[in-house]
Protein backbone atom coordinates (compact mmCIF):
# COMPACT_ATOMS: atom_id res chain seq x y z
CA UNK A 1 0.00 0.00 0.00
CA UNK A 2 2.44 2.46 1.35
CA UNK A 3 6.20 2.27 1.50
CA UNK A 4 8.55 5.21 2.56
CA UNK A 5 12.51 4.24 1.86
CA UNK A 6 15.28 5.83 3.41
CA UNK A 7 13.15 9.41 3.20
CA UNK A 8 15.40 12.23 4.18
CA UNK A 9 13.31 15.65 4.79
CA UNK A 10 13.47 18.60 6.74
CA UNK A 11 12.71 22.41 6.59
CA UNK A 12 14.97 24.27 4.62
CA UNK A 13 18.63 23.72 5.56
CA UNK A 14 17.59 21.94 8.65
CA UNK A 15 17.48 18.37 8.01
CA UNK A 16 14.67 16.41 10.08
CA UNK A 17 14.16 12.77 8.44
CA UNK A 18 17.39 10.68 8.39
CA UNK A 19 16.96 7.37 5.97
CA UNK A 20 13.34 7.04 7.53
CA UNK A 21 11.87 3.35 6.14
CA UNK A 22 8.28 2.17 6.74
CA UNK A 23 5.48 0.17 5.34
CA UNK A 24 2.04 0.36 5.59
CA UNK A 25 0.02 -2.76 4.47
CA UNK A 26 -3.69 -2.24 3.22
CA UNK A 27 -6.26 -2.92 5.68
CA UNK A 28 -4.52 -2.31 9.01
CA UNK A 29 -3.70 0.62 10.71
CA UNK A 30 0.39 1.63 11.28
CA UNK A 31 0.98 4.17 13.97
CA UNK A 32 3.63 6.44 14.34
CA UNK A 33 4.87 7.08 17.76
CA UNK A 34 8.03 9.41 19.14
CA UNK A 35 8.37 11.94 21.49
CA UNK A 36 7.59 15.58 20.43
CA UNK A 37 10.09 16.45 17.35
CA UNK A 38 11.45 13.68 16.41
CA UNK A 39 10.21 14.04 12.76
CA UNK A 40 6.50 11.93 12.80
CA UNK A 41 4.68 14.80 11.57
CA UNK A 42 7.76 15.86 9.02
CA UNK A 43 7.39 12.36 7.70
CA UNK A 44 3.39 12.88 6.71
CA UNK A 45 4.09 16.29 5.54
CA UNK A 46 6.58 14.94 3.03
CA UNK A 47 4.50 11.66 2.13
CA UNK A 48 1.67 14.13 1.45
CA UNK A 49 3.71 16.60 -0.76
CA UNK A 50 3.88 19.38 1.51
CA UNK A 51 7.46 19.00 2.21
CA UNK A 52 9.81 18.17 -0.70
CA UNK A 53 11.88 15.33 0.30
CA UNK A 54 15.89 15.90 0.21
CA UNK A 55 16.20 12.07 -0.64
CA UNK A 56 14.76 8.49 -1.03
CA UNK A 57 11.33 7.41 -1.96
CA UNK A 58 7.76 7.04 -1.34
CA UNK A 59 5.73 4.26 -3.10
CA UNK A 60 1.59 4.13 -2.86
CA UNK A 61 0.04 1.29 -4.59
CA UNK A 62 3.56 0.81 -6.76
CA UNK A 63 3.78 4.24 -8.17
CA UNK A 64 6.49 6.66 -6.99
CA UNK A 65 4.23 9.69 -5.28
CA UNK A 66 7.65 11.50 -4.00
CA UNK A 67 7.92 15.28 -5.51
CA UNK A 68 3.94 14.72 -6.97
CA UNK A 69 2.05 18.10 -5.50
CA UNK A 70 -0.23 17.72 -2.75
CA UNK A 71 -3.41 17.80 -4.65
CA UNK A 72 -2.66 14.91 -7.15
CA UNK A 73 -1.49 12.94 -3.81
CA UNK A 74 -5.36 13.39 -2.47
CA UNK A 75 -6.20 12.35 -6.33
CA UNK A 76 -4.49 8.57 -5.93
CA UNK A 77 -6.59 8.09 -2.75
CA UNK A 78 -4.61 9.23 0.04
CA UNK A 79 -6.80 11.44 2.63
CA UNK A 80 -5.07 14.03 5.05
CA UNK A 81 -6.53 14.86 8.57
CA UNK A 82 -3.96 17.44 9.39
CA UNK A 83 -2.99 18.57 13.17
CA UNK A 84 -4.06 22.21 12.14
CA UNK A 85 -8.10 20.58 11.83
CA UNK A 86 -8.14 22.69 7.73
CA UNK A 87 -11.79 23.93 7.55
CA UNK A 88 -12.90 26.84 5.82
CA UNK A 89 -14.25 28.81 8.98
CA UNK A 90 -16.69 31.17 6.74
CA UNK A 91 -18.58 28.48 5.11
CA UNK A 92 -21.43 26.37 7.30
CA UNK A 93 -20.40 22.20 8.24
CA UNK A 94 -22.96 21.30 5.26
CA UNK A 95 -21.25 23.71 3.12
CA UNK A 96 -17.83 22.30 4.04
CA UNK A 97 -19.06 18.86 3.73
CA UNK A 98 -20.77 19.36 0.27
CA UNK A 99 -17.37 20.87 -1.10
CA UNK A 100 -15.92 17.94 -0.51
CA UNK A 101 -18.46 15.25 -1.94
CA UNK A 102 -18.22 17.41 -4.87
CA UNK A 103 -15.31 16.85 -5.83
CA UNK A 104 -14.77 13.17 -4.86
CA UNK A 105 -18.05 11.34 -5.11
CA UNK A 106 -17.26 9.64 -8.52
CA UNK A 107 -14.69 7.79 -6.58
CA UNK A 108 -16.82 5.63 -3.98
CA UNK A 109 -19.38 4.27 -5.84
CA UNK A 110 -22.75 2.79 -4.42
CA UNK A 111 -21.18 1.98 -1.27
CA UNK A 112 -18.67 5.08 -1.03
CA UNK A 113 -19.71 7.74 1.60
CA UNK A 114 -22.41 9.82 1.64
CA UNK A 115 -24.05 12.70 3.75
CA UNK A 116 -26.30 10.39 5.15
CA UNK A 117 -23.82 8.02 6.51
CA UNK A 118 -21.11 10.90 7.85
CA UNK A 119 -24.13 12.20 10.36
CA UNK A 120 -24.65 8.62 11.05
CA UNK A 121 -20.93 8.05 12.16
CA UNK A 122 -21.14 12.00 13.49
CA UNK A 123 -24.50 12.53 14.62
CA UNK A 124 -23.22 16.18 16.10
CA UNK A 125 -22.32 17.33 12.67
CA UNK A 126 -25.93 16.87 11.51
CA UNK A 127 -27.30 19.08 14.09
CA UNK A 128 -24.61 21.84 13.57
CA UNK A 129 -24.86 21.66 10.01
CA UNK A 130 -25.96 25.37 9.96
CA UNK A 131 -22.92 26.53 11.81
CA UNK A 132 -19.86 27.74 10.27
CA UNK A 133 -16.79 26.75 10.68
CA UNK A 134 -15.31 28.93 13.26
CA UNK A 135 -18.39 28.66 15.95
CA UNK A 136 -17.24 24.73 15.85
CA UNK A 137 -15.48 23.77 19.31
CA UNK A 138 -12.16 22.02 18.86
CA UNK A 139 -14.35 18.76 18.91
CA UNK A 140 -16.68 19.18 15.97
CA UNK A 141 -13.85 20.69 14.31
CA UNK A 142 -11.99 17.76 13.97
CA UNK A 143 -15.17 15.45 13.51
CA UNK A 144 -15.61 17.76 10.44
CA UNK A 145 -11.81 17.57 8.87
CA UNK A 146 -12.54 13.30 9.45
CA UNK A 147 -15.64 13.30 7.50
CA UNK A 148 -14.35 15.65 4.82
CA UNK A 149 -11.62 13.39 4.75
CA UNK A 150 -13.85 10.38 4.76
CA UNK A 151 -15.65 11.96 1.89
CA UNK A 152 -12.82 11.61 -0.42
CA UNK A 153 -13.49 7.57 -0.25
CA UNK A 154 -9.91 7.19 0.58
CA UNK A 155 -7.80 3.90 0.01
CA UNK A 156 -5.26 5.75 3.28
CA UNK A 157 -6.18 7.38 5.99
CA UNK A 158 -3.38 9.73 7.44
CA UNK A 159 -4.47 11.02 10.63
CA UNK A 160 -2.07 13.69 12.35
CA UNK A 161 -2.22 13.88 15.94
CA UNK A 162 -6.08 13.58 15.83
CA UNK A 163 -6.91 13.77 19.56
CA UNK A 164 -4.58 16.76 20.66
CA UNK A 165 -6.51 19.20 22.96
CA UNK A 166 -9.58 16.86 22.39
CA UNK A 167 -11.97 16.40 25.38
CA UNK A 168 -11.91 13.16 27.03
CA UNK A 169 -15.41 12.22 25.77
CA UNK A 170 -14.62 13.94 22.35
CA UNK A 171 -11.36 11.25 22.00
CA UNK A 172 -13.76 8.34 22.97
CA UNK A 173 -16.38 9.61 20.29
CA UNK A 174 -13.06 9.40 17.62
CA UNK A 175 -12.00 6.21 18.72
CA UNK A 176 -14.71 4.57 18.18
CA UNK A 177 -15.47 5.77 14.57
CA UNK A 178 -11.80 4.97 13.68
CA UNK A 179 -12.22 1.11 15.19
CA UNK A 180 -15.39 1.23 13.23
CA UNK A 181 -13.60 2.20 10.33
CA UNK A 182 -10.37 -0.54 10.79
CA UNK A 183 -13.27 -2.87 11.28
CA UNK A 184 -14.39 -2.01 7.82
CA UNK A 185 -11.27 -2.98 6.22
CA UNK A 186 -9.78 0.93 5.52
CA UNK A 187 -5.83 0.97 5.83
CA UNK A 188 -5.33 4.19 8.04
CA UNK A 189 -1.77 5.57 9.24
CA UNK A 190 -1.47 7.50 12.34
CA UNK A 191 0.60 9.76 14.03
CA UNK A 192 -0.44 10.32 17.70
CA UNK A 193 1.15 11.18 21.15
CA UNK A 194 -1.70 9.46 23.18
CA UNK A 195 -0.11 5.80 23.80
CA UNK A 196 -3.28 4.21 24.57
CA UNK A 197 -5.10 5.65 21.78
CA UNK A 198 -2.48 4.62 19.24
CA UNK A 199 -1.67 1.02 20.56
CA UNK A 200 -5.40 0.51 21.05
CA UNK A 201 -5.96 1.21 17.39
CA UNK A 202 -2.72 -0.15 16.03
CA UNK A 203 -2.02 -3.30 14.36
CA UNK A 204 1.93 -2.36 13.39
CA UNK A 205 3.39 0.39 15.10
CA UNK A 206 7.26 2.31 13.99
CA UNK A 207 8.62 4.45 16.81
CA UNK A 208 10.56 7.66 15.69
CA UNK A 209 13.65 8.96 17.21
CA UNK A 210 15.63 12.02 16.35
CA UNK A 211 15.01 11.62 12.70
CA UNK A 212 15.47 7.77 11.92
CA UNK A 213 12.99 5.01 12.92
CA UNK A 214 14.16 3.39 16.22
CA UNK A 215 11.58 0.08 16.76
CA UNK A 216 9.04 -1.22 14.56
CA UNK A 217 6.69 -3.98 15.64
CA UNK A 218 3.01 -4.76 16.31
CA UNK A 219 1.09 -2.61 18.83
CA UNK A 220 1.36 -5.97 21.63
CA UNK A 221 4.51 -6.18 21.64
CA UNK A 222 5.17 -1.96 22.47
CA UNK A 223 2.68 -2.24 24.98
CA UNK A 224 4.79 -5.22 26.51
CA UNK A 225 8.25 -2.83 26.16
CA UNK A 226 8.73 -1.18 29.10
CA UNK A 227 11.92 -0.12 28.34
CA UNK A 228 11.40 1.04 25.00
CA UNK A 229 8.35 2.73 25.80
CA UNK A 230 10.51 4.74 28.54
CA UNK A 231 13.81 5.29 26.53
CA UNK A 232 11.96 6.45 23.17
CA UNK A 233 8.46 7.46 24.57
CA UNK A 234 8.59 8.82 27.98
CA UNK A 235 5.76 6.55 28.79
Amino acid sequence: MLDINELQSGYGETQVLFDVSLQVKPGRVHAILGRNGAGKSTTLKTVMGLLKAKSGAVEFDGEQISGRQPFKVADMGIAYVPETRDIFPSLTVLENLELTQRRFQHRGGDNGWTLEKIYEAFPRLKERAGNYGDELSGGEQQMLTIARALLMNPKLLILDEPTEGLAPIIVKQIHKQLSVLKQQGLTILLVEQNFGFATSLADDVSIIGKGQVVWRGSANEIREDKATQHQWLGV
